[in-house]
């Protein structure tokens, strides 16, 4: 996906996971190494406890899981993250 980077894999600290990378191929893809349990209610969007809160959306012929709308706004809600908060809203009331 190199040719799709918006953001190459970076080490990180202080954050759910040790690495992370995106891409933008009509839509964001983002991927992480070495996540961390957060601890928090509703967990980060990309921790593995979020696994309880997938669900499929179908791209391009294939399925594939991402995070709940919900469990979204709530983290976006929680993290201050007020103009993607609105567009997720956006999206649910659709």
């Amino acid at each position: 996906m190199a040719d799709l980077l918006v953001e190459p894999v970076t080490r990180m600290s202080g954050w759910v996971a040790d690495a992370g990378g995106r891409a933008y191929a009509g839509v964001i893809v983002e991927w992480l190494a070495g996540a961390h349990p957060s601890g928090s209610y509703p967990p980060h969007e990309q921790e593995e406890a979020a696994r309880r809160h997938l669900e499929l959306v179908e791209w391009r012929g294939r399925r594939i899981p991402v995070p709940s709308l919900q469990l979204q706004l709530a983290m976006a809600q929680k993290r201050g993250l007020v103009g993607r908060a609105a567009v997720i809203r956006r999206a649910l009331s659709r």
